[in-house]
């Protein structure tokens, strides 16, 4: 059995939709979202989620490369992103520009709801694209995206070895919405304090089976969210 360290769980922390642009793969065997098995983002969060004109947002990611390698991060934004998918968004913006690792502000325009070409409007939407490179960030193209990434061998990287998507920015001049707060985070019916890392043994069952891992590796672990 190999041992295999665990970080407290910053998903749920985090949690928000995030529009993926990704390579076409086939297949039927696919690994569930449990298994992080390339470089991946986790999970986006806007705070606040909902925001009025004139307002700064916090944005905060979380990915994770396997490899352990170092990850460059780019931000950019579109108006308006009308299709559900990130491509419209990733190809309508500018290039990324850097960022700090996982996290970037957005101040949103004041004329967001009253644009200088159009009637005064209820809500809008803005959409944050996010690139993580484990390399340098181009501006593309690369497979009809307006971004690239080159590895540090001067390799340049296809769809399916860098991340690229769309979190969106929900605007509105009344309406308000909250991220869950986390007020606890339990391991094994114990209080999980930030700076403990357990290590577990890992199940060696090839294939996505959990059922076929022996019951004695399962781990409790618990969220409390606060009243709000």
């Amino acid at each position: 059995m190999r041992r295999t360290p665990l970080a407290p769980a910053l998903a749920p922390a985090l949690g928000a939709a995030l529009a993926l642009a990704s390579a076409a793969s086939c297949g039927g065997d696919f690994d569930p979202g449990s298994r992080v098995t390339k470089l991946r983002v986790l999970a986006v969060r806007a705070d606040p989620p909902f925001a009025r004109p004139g307002e700064e947002v916090r944005l905060e990611a979380l990915a994770f490369d396997p490899a352990g390698r170092a990850l460059s991060w780019g931000w950019s934004t579109c108006s308006e992103p009308g299709a559900p998918g990130a491509l419209p968004c990733l190809n309508a913006a500018t290039p990324p520009v850097p960022g700090e690792a996982g996290s970037w502000s957005l101040r949103v325009p004041d004329d967001a709801l009253a644009p200088p070409d159009g009637p005064p409007r209820l809500g809008a939407t803005i959409g944050v694209n996010l690139v993580v490179c484990p390399g340098t960030i181009t501006a593309g193209p690369t497979q009809g995206l307006r971004a690239g990434c080159v590895d540090p061998e001067g390799r340049v990287l296809g769809l399916d070895q860098f991340e690229a998507g769309t979190k969106r920015v929900i605007v509105r001049a009344n309406d308000r919405n909250e991220n869950p707060r986390i007020e606890g985070l339990s391991w094994e019916g114990a209080d999980w304090p930030e700076g403990l890392v357990p290590e577990v043994d890992a199940c060696d069952v090839e294939g996505n089976d959990f059922d076929a891992c022996d019951a004695s590796l399962a781990r409790r672990i618990s969220l409390a969210l606060g009243p709000a």
